[in-house]
């Protein structure tokens, strides 16, 4: 039993990081993914198609308990969408967007709570790698994966497809980094690399929402080491250091253009 739970914890991994982090441009090198022509089959990413069968094999392994109210919120959501959107090309985009999440979310509910934190640990610590590789990028002036869109300004985009992807996916990752057992020194370097991977993708609203999200951060998470009166001290001492360094960040991205 643990051996396949095992086996399923390294599968899971291996679908969630493949749906996430292998963009449509190298689909498009094989199929016509984003690309205008194709058959239908051909629009689902291939990560999509790993999760079904993945979910599919553990539904018939262990068992999944739905009660009759979320299946019919479920079931009246589909309904509902496809009467307001009236044309059948919405099935693929519910399929790539929809679909794939409540797979994803399947699957964490079939593994422990250790497994589902290693999921969402290894997920993170990609999401961190793939804006280290953006950094790398603006260093660079050198692509590691295939783009065709035109942009004059030098934006990274990591593994990603676009750069507001990448800016997208840093905005997200830094709101989990407090939540993961990783030592304070990682996180704060981690936090910073997000916010530099958002930079290199040029990404302002994203860099905006970062740096925002960081303020929150800082009131919001708890210091349990201190006392209310010291915590709030703190606090405002280090909020007051992170503005002032803000600042001074922002100052040196408008003189760097």
């Amino acid at each position: 039993d643990n051996a396949i739970g095992i086996l399923f914890l390294l599968l899971t991994v291996a679908v969630c990081l493949l749906r996430l982090f292998v963009p449509s441009n190298l689909m498009n090198l094989v199929m016509f993914y984003t690309e205008e022509g194709g058959p239908f089959y051909q629009k689902l990413h291939v990560g999509t198609y790993a999760l079904v069968a993945l979910t599919l094999v553990v539904l018939s392994t262990r068992r999944l308990e739905l009660s009759d109210k979320d299946a019919a919120l479920l079931i009246s959501s589909f309904v509902l969408y496809f009467a307001i959107t009236g044309r059948l090309s919405a099935f693929g985009f519910i399929v790539e967007t929809y679909l794939s999440a409540v797979l994803v979310a399947g699957l964490l509910l079939a593994l422990n709570e250790q497994s589902r934190r290693m999921v969402a640990t290894t997920v993170l610590f990609v999401l961190v790698v793939s804006a280290v590789i953006g950094l790398g990028e603006v260093i660079l002036r050198h692509r590691l994966l295939p783009f065709d869109k035109d942009i004059l300004v030098q934006r990274a985009t990591g593994l990603t497809d676009h750069p507001l992807s990448l800016g997208a996916q840093c905005v997200v990752a830094i709101s989990f980094v407090p939540l993961v057992r990783w030592p304070l020194w990682i996180k704060i370097a981690s936090i910073l690399v997000l916010l530099l991977g958002c930079v290199s993708a040029n990404a302002r609203s994203a860099l905006a929402a970062s740096c925002l999200e960081i303020l929150l951060l800082i009131l919001i998470m708890p210091w349990p080491n201190l006392k209310p009166g010291r915590e709030w001290r703190a606090k405002a001492i280090t909020l007051f250091a992170t503005l002032l360094l803000g600042v001074l960040f922002m100052t040196a991205l408008l003189s760097l253009g």
